[in-house]
């Protein structure tokens, strides 16, 4: 690669602006011809080692300082890292020509949900949220609760403030599905099923219980009851240690006065019928142990 182009590549913010300076274009589109450079935006480029989402922000906030990064690319940069996002599509006023790995979508952000990380303009997590769903239904709002980016209140606030957008009809029906607080699919599948025994009995989602040794949460609790439902899926623990925690968490439970069942996840999609059942005769059954029908 050309020295000239080294030294620019080498300073902040580590792009080659080429508009209107022919001699450093020609010497970059030669470099961009040999793949050592990569073209983000028009007039635009930027070593091709350096592709990667982090740096096509880097790029949006330089050339286009005012426009939003949106979608699988705000939630990746910011509270959703494992998300994977192959490009990044910002919002802007104005239509803009997008480049290698960028994309600008013509629209206007409300300016409380946005917000600026480095000098780089993301939508804000909650509406990121809103924007996720046609494409990822209830799972980015399972996500966003379970890692406690934004609160249910917020979603709603963050679709009060975008009303008359294509796909707000489903939005509204999974925030609405969403009022026990899921922290993944398959809690969201068993909120809905025992919901719809419609029984007077109080119960809690994510139910905290102090343990001698920790903390434990239970995905539907009856505490009156002390009882506990789980939900388990295939990949539920990400190793042995995790498996053992919550094999140790268990009888600790128990010993407080606690029942705990579990449901595979599953069971729970496939065939609620099975569990509405089950439920409804465990809790019963627990009731009349306890004297408390």
């Amino acid at each position: 690669m050309h020295r000239d182009l080294i030294d620019e590549l080498s300073q902040p913010p580590h792009l080659i602006l080429v508009r209107g300076r022919e001699r450093i274009q020609c010497l970059a589109q030669r470099a961009y011809e040999r793949g050592e450079l990569v073209r983000p935006l028009a007039g635009v480029y930027a070593a091709a080692d350096t592709a990667g989402l982090d740096a096509l922000a880097v790029v949006v906030g330089t050339v286009h300082p005012d426009a939003v990064i949106s979608g699988r690319a705000a939630a990746a940069l910011t509270w959703w890292p494992e998300l994977e996002a192959s490009g990044l599509t910002a919002v802007a006023r104005h239509r803009l020509a997008g480049g290698d790995g960028i994309s600008f979508a013509k629209g206007v952000v409300p300016p409380e949900l946005i917000v600026e990380s480095n000098g780089i303009r993301l939508t804000h997590p909650s509406l990121t949220v809103l924007d996720l769903v046609p494409e990822l239904g209830g799972e980015a709002i399972d996500e966003a609760l379970r890692r406690g980016v934004i609160t249910l209140d917020q979603l709603w606030e963050a679709l009060a403030l975008t009303p008359q957008r294509a796909g707000n009809k489903q939005r509204r029906w999974l925030l609405e599905d969403s009022r026990d607080v899921p922290w993944s699919p398959a809690e969201r599948d068993l909120h809905r099923i025992y919901r719809g025994l419609d029984l007077s009995r109080r119960h809690r989602t994510n139910h905290r219980v102090d343990l001698p040794t920790r903390a434990a949460y239970i995905d539907l609790a009856l505490p009156e009851l002390r009882l506990g439902f789980e939900v388990d899926g295939c990949d539920h623990h990400s190793g042995p240690v995790e498996f053992r925690r919550d094999r140790t968490r268990d009888p600790e439970l128990a010993e407080l006065g606690w029942m705990v069942v579990r449901f595979d996840a599953i069971d729970v999609s496939d065939n609620a019928d099975w569990v509405r059942h089950r439920l409804h005769g465990i809790i019963a059954g627990r009731a009349i142990d306890l004297g408390l029908t």
